[in-house]
């Protein structure tokens, strides 16, 4: 007899999906500020939920904002791969037929969220509670039975903190097979609609005690709250919310990406530039070193159309 395996600890390579998580970002700002940082800093992004016909307190709920940072489980070769842009009448009234033909371009996922990215292996992912989100078939018994848990739990005062939790939790992890999305294409603020299940989304949400300790939700229901997540984000930047933080250290980047040979140079200067301090413990040639192997780790994504 061989010896047995673990199964719980046998982790093989995945075939069909990628064996990375890929976050894009729209500019290199972006990219360089996660590098100074060491860390992906959450945010609150704007989640429609119409679909679901939940009711809070008598009102139709239509949209929510959810504390993430979303990471895509696509193989490489399917971040450029085309798909079709459907543009939802009812917003676009206003755009000229050239306007709808530039949108129309936009049809890959880095043309969609940005050419500028950072990728981590699966299984750092996985130590690093990362979940894969739920995509919900709108035509499911499932879609009734969250409702009617969601407006139970939530109409009622008695209910234990960690059972409105969990409920919490699982609407902060799923979306609709099929739906739309707004997007800021060109200048142009568009309403498409898309198949989200071909993003294979991945979630960081910090953990539910440190939301607590920051005095933070995981959801914003309220419309006012709403309309100020931009600037609530914008604080999560702030030293003082490190602990919400999705940390990383330079030897856990597998990728960097940038759209081509321009900004390649601008990041490599900008990791040439890290500060010491980032590099705790190291000596000068060991820095230098450790630089150019995160400079090895960029990839021009005009390389990847042309070549992949």
């Amino acid at each position: 007899m061989g010896e047995k395996v673990d199964l719980a600890l046998a982790n093989p390579d995945d075939v069909q999906s990628a064996n990375a998580l890929f976050n894009f970002v729209g500019r290199l700002d972006f990219l360089v500020e996660s590098l100074e940082k060491k860390a992906l800093v959450p945010r609150y992004c704007e989640e429609e939920i119409g679909y679901l016909k939940l009711h809070f307190n008598g009102k139709a709920i239509e949209k929510i904002h959810v504390l993430q940072k979303c990471f895509c489980d696509i193989p490489l070769h399917n971040i450029i791969k085309a798909f079709p842009i459907e543009i939802i009448e009812q917003d676009d009234k206003e755009l000229s037929d050239n306007q709808r033909k530039q949108i129309e371009t936009k049809n890959t996922h880095v043309s969609l969220y940005g050419s500028y990215g950072i990728a981590f292996t699966k299984q750092w992912c996985i130590d690093n509670n990362l979940q894969p989100i739920q995509y919900i078939n709108e035509k499911s018994a499932m879609i009734e039975q969250f409702r009617k848990s969601f407006e139970c739990v939530l109409d009622k005062d008695d209910i234990d903190d960690i059972i409105v939790d969990a409920i919490l939790n699982k609407l902060a992890y799923i979306k609709p097979l099929y739906g739309t999305m707004r997007r800021e294409i060109d200048t142009q603020q568009v309403r498409i609609r898309k198949n989200f299940h071909d993003e294979c989304e991945w979630r960081y949400i910090p953990d539910q005690k440190q939301l607590e300790i920051s005095k933070l939700d995981v959801i914003l229901f309220d419309e006012e709250l709403q309309n100020k997540g931009w600037q609530i984000s914008s604080n999560l930047m702030k030293e003082n919310y490190s602990e919400l933080w999705l940390k990383f250290n330079y030897g856990d980047i597998k990728y960097l990406f940038v759209p081509d040979d321009y900004n390649r140079n601008l990041l490599v200067k900008k990791i040439m530039g890290l500060p010491e301090e980032n590099f705790v413990g190291e000596k000068d040639d060991i820095i230098t070193l450790k630089k150019l192997i995160l400079v090895s780790k960029i990839v021009v994504i005009e390389d990847i159309q042309k070549d992949w």
